[in-house]
């Protein structure tokens, strides 16, 4: 359609997606686009059909057979009957081919018993290696057709693969949180808080053994035995472990990658013998624990210490990071205004819990983790957080929101049932209603 002289519509793929132009003058100064839209059924590896139908006061543009913009237009002002055809222009380097015109312009969708019939030979081929001539021969008689089938299949074929990829992968790390929450699944005492982190690398990497490294730890404990003498007292067991971990081994605290993942995988940390403070301070409880000796952690604001807690005497705070330096309180007041903002209080030097350090543990890796946008690793750590913490409404309400950008609304939907009926007063009902319909909405 045209006015018969500059002004007239366009409708061509630009920029990855197609695009309808009102063109009303030579300048591109006077081009108005009408609309610009990326649609489903545009392929980028094959030929696509641009079909325009041009009615009485209006124009349709389909893309493969779906209708994406329909406009009225004034006829007085341009005419149905004016030039029509295909323009290149501006060194596009689109390609046409076919192109028709008529009152009526056959379909180019593929029958459905045709469509049928070829996916019926499709499927009955032999293996590759015994496909003859005449099998191809017979295929050949609707080239066009079979590609475009073959093309469908090919894509749906991938699609399931990475979809049992995926389903294989979170299978395996369902197993890991069903192991968490058989592990956690006990008084706080009584958890295996090493096992616990290694099962936090497992997370991420499903084919972690964590056995040889609970082995490993065992060698680590019988090795810092075999020092002992039959009188030995536990300040010198606690000065013999320091001396095995820092001086013979050289396990140290990372400082040029701190925040690489590897510091928060207890596997990584056996392996390199650096970490972060929690998770030298994990390793270092874990020793003292089989060495009989009382070691507790201690979460400081910005940095994670331990203290030893003798049998009889003055308890001692020692910063697993810096090597196992003792620490005064003066000292630790001095640590804790390196890393935050905040006083030293008597609050701050309670024993945590083994859930609590764990939590700490995940709260890093997330942290890593959102940097790079993987919502995907990230499912695992917050399934992992709400099984520490059932009732917590800030980690249920997250992996709610993760299962559904990940597009499991299913899941997503009965994490928001859960959240309902566990909440307190820390998320609205309103707010829970609005993130239902968002999610029934989604899908």
């Amino acid at each position: 359609m045209s006015d018969g002289d500059q002004r007239h519509f366009g409708f061509y793929p630009s920029s990855g997606g197609i695009r309808i132009t009102r063109f009303d003058g030579p300048s591109v100064y006077q081009w108005n686009v009408l609309k610009e839209l990326k649609h489903e059924t545009l392929d980028f590896d094959d030929w696509n059909e641009l079909r325009v139908r041009i009615e009485p006061e209006k124009f349709q543009c389909y893309l493969n057979n779906h209708l994406v913009y329909e406009a009225k237009y004034d006829p007085k002002k341009y005419s149905p009957q004016g030039k029509f055809g295909l323009v290149k222009f501006r060194h596009t380097s689109a390609k046409f081919r076919r192109f028709e015109y008529g009152t009526e312009i056959s379909s180019t969708s593929i029958d459905p018993k045709k469509k049928s019939k070829i996916l019926a030979l499709i499927d009955n081929l032999p293996e590759r290696a015994n496909v003859n001539d005449n099998d191809i021969e017979t295929l050949s008689e609707s080239a066009d057709i079979v590609s475009k089938i073959l093309k469908e299949k090919i894509e749906l074929l991938e699609k399931q693969s990475k979809d049992l990829t995926r389903l294989r992968s979170e299978i395996r790390t369902k197993a890991t949180v069903l192991r968490f929450r058989h592990e956690l699944d006990q008084p706080d005492e009584s958890i295996d808080l090493l096992a616990l982190t290694l099962l936090l690398a497992q997370l991420d990497n499903p084919d972690l053994s964590i056995e040889p490294y609970l082995d490993q730890v065992d060698g680590m404990v019988e090795d810092i035995k075999s020092s002992f003498d039959e009188k030995i007292k536990d300040q010198q067991k606690l000065e013999k472990l320091i001396s095995y971990l820092f001086q013979e081994n050289g396990f140290h605290g990372s400082r040029s990658e701190y925040y690489h993942k590897a510091n928060s995988y207890m596997s990584r940390v056996l392996e390199d013998r650096e970490g972060l403070p929690v998770t030298l301070s994990v390793l270092f409880m874990a020793l003292g624990e089989r060495l009989g000796l009382n070691i507790e952690g201690i979460g400081l604001p910005g940095h994670f210490i331990v203290r030893y807690q003798p049998t009889k005497g003055t308890p001692q705070l020692i910063d697993v990071f810096e090597q196992g330096q003792f620490l005064s309180r003066k000292e630790a007041e001095e640590v804790v205004a390196a890393h935050s903002n905040v006083q030293l209080t008597d609050e701050y030097l309670e024993a945590v819990t083994k859930k609590a350090i764990l939590e700490r543990m995940l709260m890093n890796l997330i942290g890593v983790t959102q940097q790079k946008k993987d919502i995907e690793a990230l499912l695992p750590y917050y399934e992992v957080l709400i099984t520490i913490d059932p009732q917590s409404s800030q980690y249920r309400g997250m992996y709610s929101l993760l299962l559904h950008e990940s597009g499991r609304t299913a899941a997503a939907i009965t994490q928001l049932e859960l959240l309902e009926k566990n909440n307190g007063d820390e998320v609205g009902e309103a707010r829970i209603q609005q993130m239902r319909e968002f999610f029934n909405q989604a899908n």
